[in-house]
């Protein structure tokens, strides 16, 4: 019943001022994380947040063929783009000195995609772009040492692909779930290689349940992990654990793919967004529960966390991650 990653972030969509500090990431551990997700990554760029490899990345350092075709959404001043990289060194090292694992969440492929329909200007079989994320990865490697492991989304984020039944030429027939495995397995290959064995973990968030079913079967199971809502839809607090999570969970056992489920772990959620504590912690534990019923490799924050705020919700989390058998009775009397 254990998790191997418990990974939380600070701040969240709603207050994204949460300080990184030592202080706040040492609550962090004394709540019983040991991974940190190093951005919010959420898709109105709350307090100028990196949600993209463009956000961080010195376009300098990605040239010729490889060149960005698509402007990206955030200020790209050089000015901007060392203030981001800057604040992303910092909480690289603050999560070092505390002994926490890293994960940076990023969508890709960048389409701005609130601005685009059907046909996306950056096409996932088109190779440039290929080129391109292979490139900004290895950017990515060689500015930011000290990350473990990389989020990625492929849909939202301002991240988009060609629709099947879109006119795109080259996708046209070619089922989403063929395409987007293969970007998957090339970024993970990227990252693995250069980055000393490492794992990208994605979130195949906006497939269909029989897509993403299909996908499993062909992502690479040496560096590819699956980070996965804790039901088919939004995550929310009272539905963790539908019979997709349960088939999916299965199939990626099966194809030796570590699974980490995202769910709410505090009082700050989308669902009652931008109300920043909803006090229920014994629909928490029940759903920490059921989620780790799976054996599944981790647990993950999904909307984000503010540990300088009394967390009713959140002290149940960090219960559960030191005494994972105990009883709801017990548990209630000891947050209360």
């Amino acid at each position: 019943m254990e998790f191997s990653y418990r990974t939380g972030f600070l701040g969240c969509p709603a207050k994204p001022d949460v300080p990184w500090t030592q202080d706040n990431i040492q609550k962090l551990v004394d709540l019983g994380f040991n991974c940190v997700q190093l951005n919010i990554a959420w898709g109105n760029r709350p307090a100028d947040e990196p949600l993209n490899l463009e956000d961080v990345v010195d376009p300098l350092r990605v040239q010729g063929e490889h060149k960005p075709t698509r402007p990206a959404m955030s200020a790209q001043e050089k000015s901007h783009i060392e203030k981001r990289g800057a604040i992303l060194k910092e909480r690289i090292a603050l999560c070092r000195t505390a002994g926490l694992r890293t994960i940076f969440h990023f969508g890709a492929p960048y389409n701005a995609h609130l601005t685009v329909l059907d046909s996306p200007p950056n096409c996932l079989i088109d190779a440039p772009v290929k080129n391109l994320y292979v490139a900004l990865l290895e950017a990515f490697i060689e500015q930011f040492p000290g990350v473990d492991d990389i989020l990625l989304y492929t849909y939202d984020q301002d991240a988009w692909l060609c629709s099947e039944f879109g006119d795109c030429p080259r996708c046209i027939g070619i089922p989403v779930y063929a395409r987007v495995s293969e970007f998957v397995n090339l970024l993970a290959e990227t990252w693995q290689g250069r980055n000393n064995g490492d794992r990208l973990w994605w979130e195949p968030w906006e497939l269909s349940a029989g897509q993403t079913l299909q996908s499993i079967k062909l992502l690479d199971p040496s560096c590819v992990g699956l980070a996965l809502h804790s039901n088919l839809a939004e995550v929310m607090a009272t539905m963790p654990v539908d019979r997709w999570l349960k088939i999916a969970v299965r199939m990626a056992k099966e194809a030796g793919i570590p699974v980490m489920v995202e769910h709410f772990l505090g009082g700050a959620t989308e669902e009652v967004e931008p109300f920043l504590h909803l006090c229920r912690p014994l629909v928490t534990l029940r759903g920490l529960r059921d989620i780790a019923a799976l054996d599944v490799a981790g647990i993950k924050e999904y909307y984000g966390l503010i540990p300088v705020k009394e967390d009713p919700d959140l002290r149940m989390t960090s219960l559960f991650f030191s005494k994972p058998r105990i009883s709801e009775e017990a548990a209630l009397r000891e947050i209360a």
